[in-house]
Parts: C-alpha cells; sequence; structure tokens
C-alpha cells in the first residue's frame, strides 16, 4: 500500500498548487483526544453546576471557565490537525500562500514572490522537539524570506522534500524569469 502524501497539480496562468497531506502521530492523537474527553466532561459539569445552580457564580469561576474553554479549543485544533490535517501552498506569479487545511483557527500565510530565496530541504531542526510533536512549528522545507527562515512540510520524508523542493525551485525560477521579460 502506497501512501500518497504529496499532490501536485500544475494550474491554468502559471499556478503550481501542492498539497501535503499531515501523517498522523497517533501518541499525539491519543493524549489529546483523551484529554479532550476530560474536559468535556468537566466543562459540561460546570455549566449544568451554572444552569441549575446560578447564584454560585462568581469571578474565580468564570476566569476558571473561560481558561478551561480556550484550552479545549486549543487542544481541539491540534487534535484536529493530527486526524486530517493537509497543508495547502500556492505558487503563482504574484506571491506563494501557505495554508493549513482541516483544523480550525488558521490563516493564510502569504509570501511575495520577489522577496523568496530559493527553496532548499531542513538540515537542522531549529524548534523544540515538543512544538514540531504536536505540530505547532517545523518543516522539512525551508525558504528564506526578508532575511528569515520560513518552514512547511512537517510530515514529508526527505525524499518527497527533496523532489518537492526540486519542482518549487524550478517553477520559482520559470517565474521570476516571466516577470522580469
Amino acid at each position: 500500500m502506497i501512501k500518497e502524501n504529496v499532490r501536485i497539480k500544475s494550474g491554468e496562468h502559471s499556478r503550481l498548487v501542492v498539497t501535503l497531506k499531515r501523517e498522523a502521530n497517533y501518541l499525539v492523537l491519543f493524549l489529546t483526544g483523551a484529554w479532550l474527553l476530560v474536559w468535556a466532561g468537566i466543562t459540561l459539569t460546570i455549566f449544568y453546576g451554572l444552569a441549575t445552580n446560578p447564584e454560585k457564580i462568581d469571578g474565580e469561576l468564570i476566569i476558571f471557565t473561560t481558561l478551561i474553554t480556550l484550552a479545549g479549543v486549543l487542544v481541539l485544533k491540534y487534535f484536529l490537525w493530527h486526524l486530517n490535517g493537509r497543508e495547502r501552498v500556492e505558487l503563482n506569479a504574484q506571491e506563494l500562500t501557505v495554508q493549513k487545511l482541516g483544523t480550525i483557527l488558521t490563516s493564510k500565510r502569504k509570501y511575495e514572490l520577489s522577496q523568496i530565496d530559493n527553496f532548499r530541504v531542513v538540515t537542522k531542526q531549529t524548534s523544540p522537539l515538543i512544538f514540531r510533536m504536536y505540530g505547532i512549528t517545523g518543516g522539512q522545507i525551508q525558504f528564506g524570506y526578508y532575511g528569515n527562515n520560513k518552514v512547511f512540510g512537517q510530515t514529508l520524508s526527505k525524499k518527497e522534500a527533496e523532489n518537492l523542493v526540486n519542482v518549487l525551485n524550478e517553477k520559482l525560477l520559470s517565474l521570476t524569469r516571466a516577470k522580469k521579460n
């Protein structure tokens, strides 16, 4: 059985769209899933108590309920990311767009094409292991943007990353040449 983690589609108007499927980390899925079950029980208990006994509401309970709700949403975000996350990378004549799909509370990251240095495979991971494990940061493909290194492709193998880097660099070169002419 061959897993398809990378899907490359060359579209109209010199557009390249790459979809990178997130490979699930079952330990993280188990831990975040268990945490979400406990969180749901605690949250339902709190809201039931508030509904049946509203005179018990005080400042500490409101702060605790707010914090536990925010923590639950954050953990849900990472649970969904590991369950069915994908990265969509689009390279067109004006910009590079990287977007996380399959989870909540994400936004597109856009980079001007003229400010992008070449794409390369990451040789040394600089983000902490715990952040990479939960899918918060990290990646296998790196590029320079205004003097900073940006990364994407969290669960790509080295071979997949090398192949994708070649495709992206070819497309970047052809788009920048076409823009200069």
